[in-house]
C-alpha cells in the first residue's frame, strides 16, 4: 500500500501524538510521593499489619535507616518497575534487599502512598503492586529474607 506524502504527514504525527501520550501516562505518578514521607503514616498506609512499628516510625522513635530523599527515590524506581510491561522481579526484590529495617519498610510504603496501577483505575498501595505484580515464589523469597534478618514485614 503506498502512501501519499499528506498521509505520511498525518500518519508520523499519529505516531508521535501516541508516543507522547504513552510516555505522559507511564510517567504518571513518578514523584508524587514527594510530600509523603510527612503524612500520618495510618492514613497512608491503612492496611499495614504491623501499626505499632507504624507508630513509632511516625513519632521518630524509630527513625528510618536512610534520608527521606531515599524513601522516595526508591518508591519511585519501584513504580517505573511496576509499570513495565514484564515488571522484573529481580530488580523490585534488590530494593527491597536494602531494607535494613521494619522501620525502613514503613517509611518506604509511607513514600509510595498510593498510586495510580496501569491496570486499575483505583489509586493502590506498595503491598497491593507487589502481590499483584510478583509471582508468590518472588514475594516468599522477600518475606523470607526479611524474617531473616528481623524485619517484621510481610506481604
Amino acid at each position: 500500500m503506498n502512501f501519499s506524502d499528506k498521509q505520511t504527514g498525518i500518519l508520523t504525527w499519529v505516531l508521535i501524538g501516541g508516543a507522547v501520550y504513552l510516555i505522559g501516562r507511564s510517567a504518571t505518578g513518578l514523584g508524587n510521593a514527594a510530600g509523603k514521607i510527612g503524612s500520618t503514616v495510618s492514613d497512608i498506609l491503612p492496611d499495614t499489619t504491623i501499626p505499632t512499628t507504624a507508630t513509632k516510625c511516625k513519632s521518630g522513635d524509630g527513625p528510618g535507616s536512610f534520608p527521606d530523599v531515599w524513601y522516595v527515590d526508591q518508591a519511585d524506581a519501584l513504580n517505573a518497575v511496576f509499570f513495565e510491561l514484564w515488571p522484573s522481579d529481580s530488580e523490585i526484590q534488590a530494593i527491597f534487599a536494602q531494607i535494613r529495617t521494619t522501620c525502613d519498610m514503613v517509611l518506604l510504603q509511607a513514600a509510595f502512598g498510593k498510586r495510580r496501577d496501569q491496570y486499575t483505575v483505583s489509586l493502590t498501595t506498595l503491598s497491593a503492586f507487589v502481590s499483584r505484580h510478583m509471582s508468590k515464589e518472588h514475594i516468599q523469597q522477600i518475606n523470607d529474607d526479611f524474617a531473616a534478618r528481623g524485619i517484621n514485614y510481610r506481604f
